[in-house]
């Protein structure tokens, strides 16, 4: 499983093979979730969680969630084609492909100009 919670690679693997894209769809969210769920409980265990930030993060999230679902769900409704939840996650994946590596580099830039050094290996464990 790799990328965005197993999307990259399994979403265009289920749909080559035949699935409907609604299951694909519900199968990578289901995916995302475990990912998600995994990485803040090793933030957490770091110390490293901005409780904050994730609240807020939280809330635009689910808010997102129910429009974007309800959206969807009323265009299919409406055309009977699933062929929206294949171009949104298209779209997802290439929003994803291009700000990633921009935030990567930009994070490496701004910690190798605070003197960082960002090839550090930081421990989980206490010590």
């Amino acid at each position: 499983m790799l990328g965005l919670g197993g999307g990259i690679i399994i979403s265009p693997l289920l749909l080559d093979m035949g699935i409907d894209a609604q299951i694909v769809s519900a199968s990578s969210n289901l995916i995302l979730v475990f990912s998600s769920c995994i990485t803040n409980i090793l933030y957490t265990f770091a110390g490293q969680l901005l409780y904050n930030k994730a609240a807020f993060l939280g809330v635009i999230g689910i808010v997102s969630t129910f429009i974007g679902v309800h959206a969807i769900t009323n265009y299919i409704r409406r055309t009977k084609k699933s062929s929206m939840l294949i171009m949104a996650v298209f779209a997802i994946m290439l929003i994803s492909l291009i700000i990633l590596p921009f935030n990567g580099f930009y994070n490496a830039y701004y910690d190798i100009m605070k003197g960082k050094d960002i090839f550090e290996f930081k421990s989980y464990c206490p010590s």
